[in-house]
């Protein structure tokens, strides 16, 4: 069982990045954020933004490209159908599933020797190849485990059970804005970073390489979930302070960065996913 750190034994932030980091925390007495994204989704001009998310340069020279440019290999069929799934069935993932999807996530894929010194090489790419990111892991319908909080071990690719206190899915589903996505998926992928790794290099930047590599494996579970028919949807709506107090982390050295609910799809009545 993992102690807690409280956060009052911890010292208050004073580099830009933590002030940044400490400030953008999604706390339950601070409404504003939940009260712009109802404001954005009762505004037809903010829709309307929404709905052309990207620059267009109408009087720059152009250069038409074909619709597939050759052949379609299976990565590209694999992004193209890729889509975020909220809807789960009751099938249990497999162990030999999940070991498929933590190794392709960030597991460790080769060791480099340079100077008689042997660097693990990740699935994901890091800044520096410091690797700030910890994988937890709640198992909640995956078949050969107990029920669960877990922790992924790269380095020996096994499963650390940290503890299996009843009613882990409820908690962990109210500790985000989507109970309903949380409560009935079969795996929910904790990210954390522990930011020192990388800022004693590269010092503020280094936080940029923090929330870079989370998105590169967050990812990689994305499209590996939709290779071997399962669903993924990335989660940024969570009550920071309250999924880390779940993990046992501070939230200052080790921070939760981004949730990942996986599972089988739901099947439709007319037998779609």
């Amino acid at each position: 069982m993992k102690t807690v750190i409280s956060a009052s034994l911890t010292p208050p932030p004073t580099e830009v990045w933590e002030l940044y980091h400490e400030h953008s925390k999604l706390r339950r007495r601070d409404r504003g954020c939940l009260l712009r994204i109802t404001a954005f989704f009762a505004s037809p001009y903010l829709l309307g933004l929404a709905s052309q998310p990207f620059r267009i340069y109408p009087t720059a020279p152009r250069v038409v490209l074909s619709s597939t440019g050759g052949e379609e290999g299976a990565v590209e069929r694999l992004i193209a159908r890729r889509r975020s799934t909220r809807q789960w069935s009751k099938k249990a993932v497999s162990l030999s599933e999940l070991a498929r999807m933590l190794r392709s996530m960030s597991g460790i894929t080769g060791v480099s020797v340079s100077s008689g010194v042997s660097q693990f090489l990740r699935a994901a790419p890091s800044g520096g190849a410091l690797y700030p990111v910890e994988t937890y892991l709640g198992l909640f319908n995956v078949a050969g485990t107990t029920e669960g909080l877990y922790h992924y071990n790269p380095r020996e690719h096994v499963l650390e059970q940290l503890h299996s206190a009843p009613g882990l899915q409820e908690r962990l589903a109210g500790a985000t804005v989507y109970p309903e996505v949380v409560s009935p998926c079969a795996i929910l992928v904790m990210l954390t970073g522990v930011f020192e790794r990388t800022i004693l290099k590269y010092g503020e930047r280094g936080y940029r390489f923090v929330l870079l590599e989370v998105g590169h494996i967050a990812q990689n579970l994305c499209l590996l979930a939709e290779e071997m028919g399962l669903g993924a949807v990335c989660l940024g709506g969570f009550y920071d302070r309250e999924v880390e107090t779940v993990l046992g982390i501070d939230g200052t050295d080790e921070s939760i960065l981004y949730l990942v609910a996986v599972g089988h799809k739901a099947v439709t009545e007319d037998g779609n996913e």
